[in-house]
């Protein structure tokens, strides 16, 4: 059978004058971009492949021209096909223009970040502080499961990513309300993963602060929330070189801003630095204790120091004095004072403030003293109202709902200060 023969493929007039037409747009544009590209910049030695790119491009179009002049195109029709490859070159060269300014204006942003010059911070965050509300209701008594842990998971992968642009306020709201939801979170361990993952954002943050930055409440906040979250299942997902390296950074601000702190933020200051075993500076810890020694003792809700304020101030001390901190007996004399003074009202004394009054009593009056010959007179004090301190709290704790625990601290003080038999057994 022969074979079938194929007919030749023609192609129009019209077809190959596009084609042409084509040709004459993109090798223009090749030369122009090249043009302006050399116009933009010095010579270089390495500019050979532009050269050799233009030549190609040139003949093209030298090539492409004289063919449709052989079609009877004329010049004007090839002219109105250079200006348009022009206009679309235009159009790619402002498009890139626009990209390089937007990815300069990024990364001058990340440079002042990494500067520190953007420290102030941005971004609100309202996950950070639907967080803190959830918080507030945990305050109140409620459980994290009773709270939605799947809302909770959801507010803190979102804080997680506003982290390190939040601002001073936003962080430490942030900070106090995932510390406050840990204590009350159950064995739920995707909602403690998210939370532990936004408390390590927010630690890196914190200590992205500068001290000039970071007032007395902000440096407070960081070392209670660390202190208080450590070593629940938040803490446990959590870096732990990013929690120490904010505590540090908080306790250099607090020793920068001690002097501003009020009765809570020093309370709360005291306890977190003792609860993680970071000493403090020692007049940081007596700009503390001022604060907390010159403000009244209320136990109405007005402003002031609170019972529970003074004596986990005096527990944190008493901790500070088992770690080996230098004239801690004479540092914790005026707190010892403050609570002393205090048992005159027992019926307003709490049982954990109880606890935590006999046990640090006991402990700072058993502590060997290393104390300097200024601060030995200071130290003889804290011992003598040690004793008289623990001796007041027996009739209190006769008052209070004692935990067996708590009961327990209050006999082993009152051993340890040598209480009276009698009022011992009372109790």
């Amino acid at each position: 059978m022969a074979a079938k023969k194929l007919k030749p493929h023609v192609v129009s007039d019209d077809a190959y004058k596009r084609a042409l037409l084509k040709k004459v747009r993109l090798a223009s544009a090749v030369v122009e971009e090249l043009d302006r590209r050399a116009l933009g910049q010095k010579a270089r030695d390495d500019d050979a492949g532009d050269t050799e790119r233009r030549h190609r491009a040139q003949g093209t179009i030298a090539s492409a021209l004289e063919k449709l002049k052989a079609l009877g195109v004329h010049d004007d029709e090839c002219e109105s096909a250079r200006a348009a490859a022009n206009a679309v070159l235009e159009q790619k060269l402002k498009k890139r223009a626009a990209r390089e300014r937007e990815a300069a204006n990024e990364a001058a942003k990340r440079q002042r970040r990494s500067d520190g010059a953007s420290a102030i911070g941005t971004v609100k965050s309202d996950a950070a502080w639907a967080l803190h509300a959830i918080a507030k209701t945990a305050s109140g008594g409620a459980d994290a499961r009773a709270m939605d842990t799947k809302e909770i998971e959801t507010r803190a992968r979102a804080t997680a990513a506003d982290a390190e642009h939040v601002n001073l306020k936003t962080c430490n709201a942030a900070l106090w309300s995932i510390a406050k939801i840990a204590s009350r979170l159950n064995d739920e361990n995707t909602c403690a993963q998210a939370l532990g993952k936004a408390f390590e954002a927010l630690l890196r943050r914190s200590a992205a602060f500068s001290a000039r930055e970071t007032d007395a409440r902000a440096a407070s906040t960081t070392l209670w929330a660390a202190a208080s979250t450590q070593r629940t299942t938040v803490g446990a997902f959590t870096d732990d070189g990013a929690m120490r390296r904010a505590v540090n950074v908080a306790a250099e601000a607090l020793a920068a801003n001690a002097d501003k702190a009020n009765a809570q933020d020093a309370a709360n200051a005291l306890w977190g630095a003792a609860k993680l075993r970071r000493s403090l500076d020692p007049a940081c810890a007596r700009a503390l204790i001022a604060t907390l020694t010159t403000t009244p003792v209320v136990t109405d809700g007005t402003d002031g120091v609170k019972l529970e304020e003074l004596t986990i101030a005096l527990w944190a001390m008493a901790t500070f004095a088992g770690d080996g901190m230098r004239n801690v007996r004479a540092c914790a004399a005026p707190l010892m004072k403050r609570a002393k003074e205090a048992t005159k009202k027992p019926k307003t004394w709490s049982p954990q403030a109880i606890a935590n009054a006999a046990w640090a009593a006991g402990k700072l009056a058993t502590t060997s003293g290393d104390d300097t010959e200024d601060d030995a007179t200071h130290s003889e004090a804290c011992v003598k109202d040690a004793k008289q301190l623990v001796t007041s709290l027996i009739p209190a704790a006769k008052l209070a709902a004692l935990t067996a625990q708590g009961f327990a601290h209050v006999l082993a003080a009152a051993a340890a200060v040598a209480v009276d038999a009698t009022t011992a057994v009372d109790a």
